[in-house]
């Protein structure tokens, strides 16, 4: 979801924004983004804001095949050729 949205709106957000816009908490939306950061899926920037500061989550690698799934069986392929 977060990815979904970040894609959408020109690969980049902060914390508050993603959560208005996937309808999550923030603190869910800070963990999820935080998880992709350390998989290298997203950049996150600490910026000053309100209290300690807020996220700014970029997406770090723009590819052309990120948005469809990286593990599709061959079956499944068949399956989607028919349905």
């Amino acid at each position: 979801m977060v990815l979904a949205q970040l894609r959408k709106h020109q690969y980049k957000g902060k914390t508050s924004e993603l959560a208005e816009w996937t309808g999550l908490p923030s603190s869910v939306v800070r963990r999820a983004s935080l998880y992709l950061a350390s998989k290298q899926q997203v950049d996150a920037r600490l910026e000053p804001g309100k209290g300690k500061g807020e996220y700014v989550f970029t997406i770090t690698q723009l590819d052309l095949f990120e948005d469809t799934p990286q593990r599709v069986s061959l079956l499944q392929r068949i399956k989607r050729w028919f349905t």
